[in-house]
């Protein structure tokens, strides 16, 4: 489970939790990419976690139609939340979805799809619940449609991202944060802090660092080209608060617009370059620029995008150093480095109340909720 899902299925935990709601974890607690302190974080917002006894794909991170007995055994159960964003894919996969669905109505319950990628299927699901700031119409039926509740005010922050708290490390002044995501495996941030030398501005790099062998030249690079600037700082397993703080030290950052950055962005009002660094970016890249915000396509985009369907493609965006230059620019002519972004719609529909909506709308109270 990565960094996003885990934290969205967290929050509306916490919130559940408020309402005496049981919460239950379904995943094999394989987070190895996810810093230590957010995993323990993370995990108060759920009773227990239980782990599926047999799992079907490549990289053994996800269940098989057997694996759903290991539900039976929660009483009183009012939704299974599914949060993957992956395809379905296989006839295996395509397989566990319907076994899983087969088994929640059995007992009365919802079946809640959260979405925020194109190729998934929501044929079983009750309700579709989209938070990102973009959706592409053309991809959804009708009856999928009818079945949606959608935009950023259903957006989820984690309760300390919204006061901030000290970070230990000096922060360069004049500064904006590059944060792909995870060990940024595609290397994205590289080509974006090139871009960024000979500007006025001074980074701030939130990555994990890898130890990995197989990484080590991959972390020299990176601070190498740190080095190039007059201040800079490279920040790894930040808490909530201190991200709150980050946003609101930085004059912008340059992002994957996922749905947590572009939530804590609007939320702190910090204006923000959209990076199109994965194919499941392509509604929210396309909302930024609809509003107006500048977003970053690689000069090998359409090659870059198919990589992403080659198992084990290494290849990397190549992000023009001029075109990162005019995304900043942009910035500044709108006014928002000097001013922030406005108290006005879509920005201000974030207000930390995101779980507290989606609790009412899904009208998930007494009971118990299996988060996937």
């Amino acid at each position: 489970m990565g960094v996003g899902h885990l934290v969205r299925q967290s929050v509306i935990g916490r919130e559940l939790r408020k309402h005496n709601v049981e919460t239950v974890l379904w995943s094999n607690g394989d987070f190895d990419e996810i810093p230590t302190s957010l995993v323990a974080e993370m995990k108060e917002g759920f009773d227990r976690v239980i782990a599926p006894t047999d799992v079907i794909d490549d990289e053994g991170k996800f269940p098989s139609a057997a694996a759903v007995e290991g539900l039976k055994n929660i009483e009183n159960l009012s939704a299974v939340i599914i949060d993957d964003y992956r395809r379905t894919g296989t006839p295996a996969r395509a397989e566990m979805l319907k076994a899983l669905s087969e088994f929640t109505h059995s007992r009365g319950a919802k079946v809640i799809m959260v979405d925020g990628v194109r190729g998934l299927e929501f044929d079983n699901a009750d309700v579709i619940w989209n938070m990102e700031l973009g959706l592409d119409e053309s991809l959804y039926s009708p009856e999928w449609k009818a079945k949606m509740i959608r935009g950023v005010e259903f957006a989820l922050l984690r309760p300390n991202t919204l006061t901030p708290e000290p970070i230990a490390e000096k922060l360069p002044e004049n500064a904006f944060f590059v944060m792909i995501g995870g060990t940024d495996p595609r290397n994205a941030a590289q080509k974006i802090l090139e871009g960024m030398i000979g500007t006025n501005y001074n980074p701030i790099l939130v990555t994990m660092k890898s130890t990995k062998p197989e990484d080590s030249a991959k972390m020299e690079k990176l601070k190498e080209i740190l080095a190039k600037f007059s201040q800079s700082a490279w920040l790894s397993n930040l808490q909530g608060g201190q991200m709150c703080a980050l946003w609101k030290h930085v004059k912008f950052a340059i992002v994957g617009p996922g749905t947590s950055p572009c939530a804590e962005a609007f939320y702190n009002r910090c204006p923000i370059i959209g990076a199109w660094t994965n194919p499941s970016l392509e509604a929210n890249v396309k909302a930024l620029e609809k509003i107006g915000m500048p977003t970053l396509h690689a000069r090998n985009h359409d090659a870059y995008m198919k990589s992403w369907e080659i198992k084990d493609s290494t290849l990397e965006a190549d992000f023009a150093p001029d075109d990162v230059k005019a995304a900043v620019k942009r910035i500044e002519i709108l006014g928002y480095i000097k001013n922030r972004l406005p108290d006005a719609p879509p920005f201000n529909l974030v207000d930390g109340n995101g779980a507290k909506r989606v609790v009412e709308a899904l009208g998930l109270i007494d009971q118990t909720v299996a988060s996937i």
